[in-house]
């Protein structure tokens, strides 16, 4: 698609090359990530809830699979995603074999994403929030229901260098929010629906927006 005008200064039109994202996994309160069985409610309310400790890779796996699917994006595969997050955990645990799991984590969240962005070789970064993500199952009238609740910050590697150099703040370039409900399906089929839709959003008011391109 050419580049066109929109109004004087706005111009609309897709990246000049292949732009290569990394999707870091989504992060996910404790009240998720602790839980995954629940009873909730009572008598004919009464209903199994299931969650997952893994949800926020699995989110942000989702989104990547959808994305994946646009020609002029190249997605860092998730396997290989995995393998370098692994590799840092392995270096930080190796320099501080004191340290609990959960310090791990903290030292690994405080890594700034210009960080990553120079170590995997890409031009945006992909950041998320689950906010819900669950199934919930009626223990009377065995119906089940599936929610998903997620959000986005899409932030550019460039953009971010020069903040930490600068002593800037960092912010994202785009941000979005949906929640999808699926009856009779699994929480990560409502994970693949809030992904679709994203998707959808990013390409007409992000990857059509030349300005968040002009680096490349």
């Amino acid at each position: 698609m050419g580049i066109a005008a929109v109004g004087c200064q706005h111009r609309v039109g897709g990246p000049p090359r292949a732009v290569r994202i990394a999707i870091l996994p989504f992060t996910a309160p404790e009240t998720i990530t602790e839980r995954p069985y629940d009873i909730r409610g009572w008598w004919f309310g009464s209903h199994d809830v299931r969650q997952s400790g893994n949800v926020g890779a699995w989110t942000a796996e989702s989104l990547g699979r959808v994305l994946a699917e646009e020609h002029n994006l190249e997605i860092v595969p998730h396997y290989d995603l995995r393998r370098y997050l692994l590799e840092q955990r392995r270096t930080l645990r190796d320099a501080y074999p004191e340290m609990t799991d959960g310090q791990i984590d903290a030292l690994l969240s405080e890594v700034p994403l210009a960080d990553y962005g120079r170590d995997l070789q890409v031009d945006k970064i992909i950041t998320g929030q689950v906010y819900l993500a669950q199934l919930s199952h009626n223990r009377t009238i065995d119906t089940w229901r599936s929610r998903v609740d997620y959000q986005i910050q899409v932030w550019d590697v460039n953009t971010l260098t020069e903040a930490s150099e600068n002593g800037t703040p960092e912010t994202p370039e785009y941000v979005d929010r949906v929640e999808e409900g699926e009856w009779f399906s699994s929480w990560l089929a409502a994970a693949d629906e809030v992904s679709r839709t994203i998707a959808k959003r990013l390409a007409r008011d992000y990857f059509r927006d030349a300005s968040h391109f002009q680096n490349l």
